[in-house]
């Protein structure tokens, strides 16, 4: 992209959002085929996990919100050029996706229709080909101490047991 390399984030963001917009209207265009009807403990268990899920997104976005939107490019705010992996990043090297699908699956199992499983697969697949862009990124820009946090931190689940 040249001398707009900086502004990759904000155009991304912008795709991102349109392609959201798309997705939501074609969402709710689809006719409600429901699957199964979940008893008590799943809707609980997927009431509790989104609850979980949205606290996490919260703390990830006001965290990272000017890297997150590009609008730090837009400001001239000095990106820090150090390797976050510390909080969240200590468990998940993407605590934002990682509760981002853990939230979009739990709202399928809450309510566990044909369009929400779409929805699902979609987002995840979106997911994970953006995380696969997104390594790369990183580890050009971070070189060996990446790699290295690679092998230390899971992608998006993390180790309870080791």
């Amino acid at each position: 992209m040249g001398r707009y390399c900086s502004y990759y984030r904000l155009l991304y963001s912008i795709f991102a959002a349109a392609m959201l917009l798309l997705v939501v209207y074609d969402h709710y265009s689809i006719p409600i085929y429901v699957l199964w009807q979940p008893g008590l403990a799943e809707r609980i268990g997927a009431q509790a996990t989104v609850l979980v899920s949205v606290s996490i997104m919260v703390i990830c976005i006001i965290k990272y919100f000017p890297d997150l939107s590009g609008i730090r490019v837009v400001k001239g705010i000095q990106k820090p050029d150090t390797l976050q992996s510390s909080g969240l990043h200590a468990f998940v090297r993407h605590p934002l996706y990682s509760s981002t699908l853990l939230f979009v699956w739990a709202l399928f199992f809450l309510h566990p229709y044909m369009n929400n499983l779409i929805s699902c697969i979609c987002i995840s697949l979106y997911t994970l080909i953006g995380i696969l862009f997104e390594e790369r990124k990183l580890i050009q820009q971070y070189g060996e101490s990446y790699l290295a946090y690679q092998l230390r931190v899971p992608m998006l689940m993390p180790r309870f047991f080791t």
